[in-house]
């Protein structure tokens, strides 16, 4: 997920900023709080939880912890509504209000409505705006950002966890008997494996657009569907077995991806529902 919230934060530069707060929170609203309520409630009817808790109960769990629904939705809801309101502090100390605020989240200590994904995924939105901004001034690195990523992201994404620490570490410890240290090596860990990936997903990416140029069109019409798919293929994902190992995902992957296009093709054919499950004007 850190390459999609730095995507999402490198098309925030296109968001427009002179707006009110209450035109920007209600379009935000719109496109991505009531989807993620909306599919919500919809598996609370489609998968039975109605067995299991009431719907107060149900209605409570997701706002203890939006990870049990589609977080991504909830999760760069908050980043966007952040960032707008912290824009105006660009004037003053320009990007490093970015630094700023982001180091305010980390310290918050919340741990509900999703502030533990928020704290983790925050900084990759705001690396991706900061790079798209200033991207006149990064271009002349492109190629050596991408090519040190590609040797470098496989290399350290061994053993790697967002949530327990990575195997390396042990070896670590060793050689470091500062708690402060090991704590400042891990996050700086945490956060290189995932930069590195961004990188290496865009080489690769980049190599398969040079060679096949009609992948960038497709590429570019699924970007659209984005949405669609993420809420819908998971309810296919999984369903198939044939073979195994790579063959079996590869298998999954394609169904799931087929079938969440032909769902959404349907949805979008209503105007209320593709407002309601889509977010789409």
């Amino acid at each position: 997920m850190p390459l999609f919230m730095f995507l999402s934060g490198w098309v925030m530069i296109y968001s427009n900023f002179n707006v009110s707060f209450t035109s920007f929170m209600e379009s935000k609203i719109k496109r991505l709080v009531i989807p993620f309520i909306a599919w919500y409630l919809f598996n609370y009817i489609m998968l039975d939880y109605s067995k299991i808790m009431t719907l107060d109960d149900y209605l409570l769990q997701l706002i203890r912890a939006p990870d049990n629904g589609l977080w991504y939705l909830w999760i760069l809801f908050l980043c966007q509504i952040i960032l707008f309101v912290s824009h105006k502090l660009e004037k003053y100390i320009g990007d490093f209000y970015l630094i700023i605020i982001f180091a305010i989240i980390k310290i918050i200590p919340l741990h509900f409505l999703g502030f533990d994904l928020l704290k983790w995924h925050f900084g990759f939105f705001c690396f991706g705006y900061f790079i798209s901004k200033n991207r006149i001034h990064f271009i002349r690195y492109k190629n050596i950002a991408m090519i040190v990523s590609t040797f470098l992201f496989p290399v350290l994404a061994f053993g790697w966890h967002r949530t327990r620490q990575p195997a390396m570490m042990l070896y670590i410890e060793k050689y470091t008997t500062s708690e402060i240290s090991l704590n400042i090596i891990q996050q700086v860990y945490n956060y290189i494996v995932p930069i590195s990936g961004i990188g290496f997903a865009f080489f690769i990416t980049s190599l398969l657009i040079s060679h096949f140029k009609k992948i960038g069109n497709y590429l570019s019409t699924l970007g659209l569907y984005t949405l669609d798919i993420y809420a819908i293929h998971l309810y296919f994902i999984g369903k198939i077995v044939i073979g195994n190992g790579l063959t079996n995902v590869f298998a999954n992957f394609l169904f799931s991806l087929a079938l969440s296009l032909v769902v959404s093709n349907i949805l979008r054919r209503s105007s209320i529902v593709s407002k309601i499950f889509l977010g789409i004007k």
